[in-house]
Formats: structure tokens, C-alpha cells, sequence
């Protein structure tokens, strides 16, 4: 509201640069994302659950991408899903591509069957690449362990 500046060009709106007044350019990000499966103790010829959740704090990401590789000892069994985005699977691998903004998180989830011939303990891991389209890759994994043990510890109690 100041006369003459109708025509002024504002070059730092907040008055330090960017939201978060630091002075720094914001650059998007997808290192707070994460990865994870369900159940993490299956047993042989269970269904596993993956997510993903692309979280980003910056700017919106307009060309992110994952890449998530399924171990040899399961196989794809559908219920793929995005909250954005376009995605699809080929070959125990699936893949997504599309833009993470700052406000809303995208959420990926499929299904996968462990294989029924194993009979020991075996850990399944399922590397995850997450792309920002910047050049930067984060690498996740999502760990589940078939025909492990739980162990309950027994709980002490000072009076």
C-alpha cells in the first residue's frame, strides 16, 4: 500500500528469501520419505503390504520417480496403488513417476506372496530408489524377515 510501487517488482515476498525466513533458496526433497512392509515376521506363502511415502519439504518435485524391486523369493500379487501419479509393474518391478508437492504426501502400496518353499529363516529385502528428477536418488529398503522367531523379553519392575 505504498504509493508508486504498483509496478514494483517484489523479489524476496516474505522479507528473508523463502517460507521458513532463512534466506535460502529451497530446493525439494524426498529424504524424509519412507519405506515399509507388512507383516515384517510372515511366514512361507504369506502376503506382504509395502508402502511408500514420498514426503517432501520444499518446492514441488514435478518429475519424481520410484523404483522399487521385488526380492527373487516373492512374487507380485496386485492391489497397486498411488494416491498421485502414474505407476504400473513389469517383472517384480514397480514403478512410479509423477510430482510430490509440500503440502500433500504420496502414498504407493502393493501386494506381493512369499514364496511357500521356504522353510528356514530367510530375510527379504526389497530395495526401494526414490528419484527427485533432480539428480539426487535415495535409496530405502523395506526388510521383512520369513519364519523368524519373536523373542518377549520378561519385564523388570523396580518397587
Amino acid at each position: 500500500d505504498l504509493p508508486g510501487t504498483e509496478s514494483a517488482r517484489i523479489l524476496w515476498g516474505t522479507g528473508r528469501g523463502n517460507y521458513q525466513r532463512t534466506g535460502s533458496i529451497l530446493y525439494g526433497s524426498l529424504r524424509s520419505s519412507q519405506v515399509s512392509v507388512y507383516p515384517t515376521l510372515p511366514g512361507s506363502g504369506d502376503t506382504l503390504t509395502y508402502t511408500i511415502r514420498l514426503e517432501n519439504p520444499g518446492p514441488t518435485l514435478p518429475s519424481a520417480s520410484v523404483t522399487s524391486t521385488l526380492p527373487a523369493e516373492v512374487s507380485y500379487a496386485g492391489n497397486l496403488w498411488a494416491s498421485s501419479g502414474s505407476y504400473g509393474e513389469a517383472g517384480g518391478v514397480i514403478a512410479w513417476s509423477g510430482g510430490v508437492t509440500a503440502t500433500v504426501p504420496v502414498t504407493i502400496t502393493y501386494g506381493a506372496v512369499i514364496s511357500a518353499g521356504i522353510s528356514s529363516a530367510e530375510a527379504l529385502v526389497n530395495p526401494v530408489l526414490l528419484d527427485d528428477g533432480l539428480g539426487n536418488v535415495e535409496e530405502r529398503y523395506a526388510v521383512a524377515i520369513v519364519n523368524g522367531l519373536t523373542i518377549h523379553l520378561p519385564l523388570a519392575r523396580r518397587d
